[in-house]
């Protein structure tokens, strides 16, 4: 019962191979795509994958709601431009999906939150936004560092023994 697209043994459902190359990009496999036919798309439209989780009481065992989803959409409030951002969606306690996360055509990243103004924006509507850095050690125990600095050298990342400072 499993289907193979590029092999003759597939190993699940559906299982696409595809032969590698000495190149240094992405090798597309599945193509996702909204066709414009005609119609002006508005802000938050495109392509995506959605998951459902199986549910007992359901139809088929299946889950009523939308699990999870990750999606490629338009920002712009019209099609004339192609600005989108990568979301990602998920629910809880038997609701529909909600997006949490998005990271948008100019790479800044938002999560609990739609429109990111900085690189990394992290909200919470009520309560504590918490963030835990944790690393866990074989003979028990744990420790988290959380590191902001400041470059003061023309080239980011390139870090050496006295190059940068700590602010």
């Amino acid at each position: 019962g499993n289907v193979g697209i590029g092999t003759d043994a597939p190993a699940t459902l559906l299982d696409i191979e595809k032969a590698a190359t000495t190149g240094a990009a992405p090798l597309p496999m599945i193509t996702l795509s909204v066709a414009d036919g005609g119609v002006d798309t508005a802000a938050g439209e495109g392509p995506a994958i959605d998951f459902y989780i199986a549910k007992e009481g359901d139809t088929g065992g299946i889950s009523d709601e939308l699990s999870s989803r990750i999606a490629s959409v338009r920002e712009e409030a019209t099609d004339t431009g192609a600005d989108c951002a990568l979301t990602f969606w998920n629910g809880s306690n038997s609701t529909n999906a909600t997006e949490r996360m998005r990271i948008n055509s100019a790479g800044k990243v938002g999560i609990g939150n739609t429109a990111p103004g900085n690189m990394l924006e992290i909200s919470k509507v009520s309560g504590d936004a918490t963030i835990e850095l944790s690393s866990w050690s074989a003979t028990g125990g744990h420790s988290g560092t959380l590191m902001f600095q400041k470059s003061r050298i023309a080239t980011l990342n390139t870090f050496g023994a006295g190059a940068h400072t700590t602010e």
